[in-house]
């Protein structure tokens, strides 16, 4: 599965290093804007929220969510072929449910 991670830092006298290399530890990630990673991960949200908000101060902000194939973007060549390799690999979920 495919999660978009976006944040705010606002702490600026704060070390984000542990952050940015826990993001770099899961199965595949791509930092495609300045405060956006598109991330690789088998595991649900919650784990994934578990892992990244040790690293947050109370004035940060943080989101994550699952990604689906349905988007649209305007991003570096290389975000793009980080997500169309995903793509190949069939890591996006989809928006159907089961009923």
């Amino acid at each position: 599965m495919i999660y978009i991670v976006t944040y705010d830092l606002n702490n600026p006298d704060k070390n984000y290093d542990e952050l940015f290399e826990t993001l770099k530890t899961f199965t595949a990630y791509s930092k495609i804007l300045k405060s956006t990673w598109l991330i690789a991960s088998t595991e649900p949200v919650a784990a994934l929220n578990s892992k990244l908000f040790p690293f947050f101060d109370k004035n940060d902000s943080l989101f994550i969510a699952r990604l689906y194939q349905d988007y649209n973007c305007y991003l570096p060549k290389t975000a793009i072929s980080w997500i169309k390799d995903c793509e190949t690999k069939k890591l996006f979920g989809t928006n159907e449910t089961s009923g």
